[in-house]
């Protein structure tokens, strides 16, 4: 392991009520800058587009895919609920690539006996940005093995800046929704896939074979859908969260996956209701475009807001049965970051909400953009690179979150 480079500041610890009790919708919470610029010799991690952040239980750490720089990143939180450590402490941030194609989304994948990995690898499901595929993926390398084809379906549109983008597992993990980005191509469109495993057989000494399919998603009237974000279900599965990012509001269905009766299931969409939109609020100006979310063990959805340069970013605490805003996570005060894009809930009690960003296209006045942030429950870090495999890693202190998620689901591969 190569020495590790000196731990840089971080910004001030901010504090408020705990967000249940907050009467202030805007309160701030601690946050944890895991990427950053400075003095100490670079570089730095730093995310073009980071999004689809998810935690895995089964190892204690983060993943989240750099769609422009094609690229799965991975975080270890197994040293980050102990002592505070020195500055020069060391923790494990792998990488998966870069590949010749984006990565828009990725879901992880259920393990057995049958598809364990070795190590420093890794089975996702990978939405490229001209498909679907079942891959083992390995830690520094571009090298892909293929566990299954490209799902088969309708043909997904790459063309043009055209591709895949949000995604997530329901709560069965039979079925992996994941929507397209239209390439801001005028008068483009784009669509909402089901991606679910349509057979799995078995070679003689050749071990599983699978393959996918997907369709587009029956019922979902967004026929002029151009940016898909926000895709996230309900606590009990029974609705789905999806909006287009440029109409600026959350829309949910009522979520029904039946058995079509030759071992094959669908999914089926009704009963389209606002949760949140931006048109509602009265002379709030500029707020905002809705970007990735996550549902609490509350029932409530957390949706990061991309601001775009206009202003910094943050995190809403939606109602979904009133659409009002109860709580909001902001950056730190010297933190100008305005492309908040993802958020999930991590660490063993699931207290920790991990934001995702972006850096491409910032202003040089965003000097953490691309950043990887977390509030509460876990000592307040930064992280610089050692090499391509390494970060170092100095904790400092532990605020403990008062909401909590619930488990990410995988995709079922039996």
């Amino acid at each position: 392991m190569a020495a590790a480079d000196a731990a840089l500041p971080v910004s001030d610890i901010l504090s408020s009520p705990p967000l249940s009790a907050a009467s202030n919708p805007t309160a701030t919470r601690v946050l944890l800058q895991a990427a950053a610029t400075g003095t100490g010799g670079g570089p730095y991690y730093r995310a073009l587009l980071g999004e689809c952040i998810v935690y895995d239980d089964a190892s204690n750490s983060i993943l989240w895919v750099d769609i422009d720089g094609k690229s799965i990143h991975e975080l270890s939180l197994l040293d980050m609920n102990t002592e505070p450590q020195a500055a020069g402490g060391t923790t494990a941030v792998t990488t998966y690539g870069p590949y010749p194609k984006k990565v828009c989304a990725i879901a992880l994948v259920s393990q057995s006996s049958a598809n364990e990995t070795p190590a420093g690898t890794r089975n996702v499901l990978v939405a490229w940005e001209d498909g679907f595929q079942l891959c083992r993926v390995l830690s520094g390398s571009d090298v892909v093995v293929e566990l299954s084809g490209y799902s088969e379906g309708p043909k997904i549109n790459n063309e043009n800046g055209a591709r895949l983008n949000d995604g997530r597992c329901d709560r069965s993990g039979r079925h992996f929704i994941c929507g397209g980005y239209f390439g801001g191509i005028e008068g483009a469109t784009t669509a909402v896939y089901d991606v679910q495993l349509q057979t799995t057989s078995t070679a003689d000494g050749d071990g599983p074979i699978v393959a996918l399919m997907h369709e587009e998603m029956e019922g979902l009237d967004m026929p002029n859908l151009r940016v898909t974000n926000s895709i996230c279900f309900s606590p009990d599965g029974s609705k789905l969260y999806v909006c287009d990012s440029l109409d600026q509001s959350i829309v949910v269905y009522d979520y029904d996956s039946n058995n079509r009766g030759d071992g094959e299931s669908s999914v089926r969409l009704s009963n389209r209701q606002t949760v949140w939109s931006a048109a509602a609020l009265p002379n709030e100006g500029f707020v905002g475009l809705p970007d990735g979310s996550i549902v609490d063990a509350e029932g409530y959805l957390w949706n990061a807001v991309w601001r775009g340069g206009q202003a910094p970013g943050y995190i809403q605490r939606i109602d979904p049965e009133s659409g009002q805003v109860v709580s909001t996570v902001t950056l730190p005060d010297d933190d100008s970051t305005t492309q908040t894009t993802c958020c999930c809930f991590g660490g063993p009690d699931l207290n920790i909400l991990f934001i995702s960003s972006a850096s491409e296209g910032a202003a040089s006045e965003e000097p953490y953009a691309g950043s990887i942030y977390a509030v509460d429950g876990i000592q307040m870090i930064v992280l610089t690179v050692v090499n391509s495999q390494q970060h170092s890693l100095s904790a400092f202190k532990t605020v403990k979150l008062d909401v909590k998620g619930l488990p990410e689901s995988k995709f079922t591969w039996a």
